[in-house]
């Protein structure tokens, strides 16, 4: 392919790639109270508990691998580290809908968490792989 249009390319499938991981990902926050019902018996203090916890958990997550994923995209490349991030998440995703107690769901929502490095590097490896005259540079 010539070089000229790789990056258009990348542009094009990252942006889908992206917008389909943003919806995977908060998509599924306003269910998720109706899902920890269908998981056990809570009452309505357990409930709300139960379903901060879920939401907060994948973003306390990301606090700790950011850094970590950024190292490993510096090392082994940003395509790399968006095609694993992107099969982690989906594989998690799937995972969610065979949850049979809470504690698998919060599990696996810090799995999410810990698989989220989609976004941030797709644009990455946008920024690095556009050509400098095509990109806008705010200073």
């Amino acid at each position: 392919m010539e070089n000229n249009t790789y990056w258009k390319r990348n542009l094009w499938v990252l942006l889908f790639g992206t917008f389909i991981t943003g919806v995977a990902f908060n998509e599924i926050i306003p269910f998720m109270p109706l899902y920890i019902v269908q998981l056990g018996s809570f009452d309505k203090n357990q409930l709300s508990i139960l379903s901060g916890i879920v939401y907060a958990i994948s973003f306390f997550i990301v606090i700790f691998t950011s850094p970590m994923w950024g190292r490993f995209a510096d090392r082994h490349g940003r395509k790399r580290l968006v095609l694993q991030t992107s099969l982690g998440s989906a594989v998690t995703i799937l995972l969610m809908a065979f949850c049979t107690n809470v504690w698998q769901f919060i599990l696996l929502r810090a799995l999410q968490g810990f698989f989220d490095g989609v976004i941030p590097n797709s644009i990455a490896l946008v920024a690095t792989s556009t050509p400098r005259k095509k990109s806008w540079v705010c200073t």
